[in-house]
């Protein structure tokens, strides 16, 4: 959690003036990536908060405003999810992780 919020804040300096937390849960949280849409940013990161690490996404506004409180769990799978990565080609955005490594 401390990663993820450690990482907006040297990416949105600008737009933010304090720490705050996107996902509350007091499972580990680690491997962050954000992207921006040129509206709002996505971030993504393994969330330890189930039987095997899964790869979590939130929605955060330019101010700060976290849109999904907690994460949204981006796969329902059974096997370890690490590693991801997002990016936005002015469509949609594409998250890609490693499965069962």
């Amino acid at each position: 959690m401390k990663l993820i919020t450690f990482l907006l804040l040297l990416l949105l300096p600008i737009c933010l003036n304090a720490e705050f937390i996107i996902c509350g849960d007091t499972a580990v949280q680690h491997e962050p990536a954000l992207a921006f849409d040129g509206n709002n940013f996505f971030a993504v990161w393994s969330d330890g908060r189930g039987v095997f690490p899964a790869t979590y996404g939130a929605r955060i506004t330019q101010l700060g405003n976290v849109l999904d409180t907690n994460g949204i769990r981006l796969l329902y799978e059974g096997d370890d999810q690490s590693a991801p990565s997002i990016a936005f080609n002015g469509n949609n955005y594409l998250v890609a992780w490693q499965f069962g490594c």
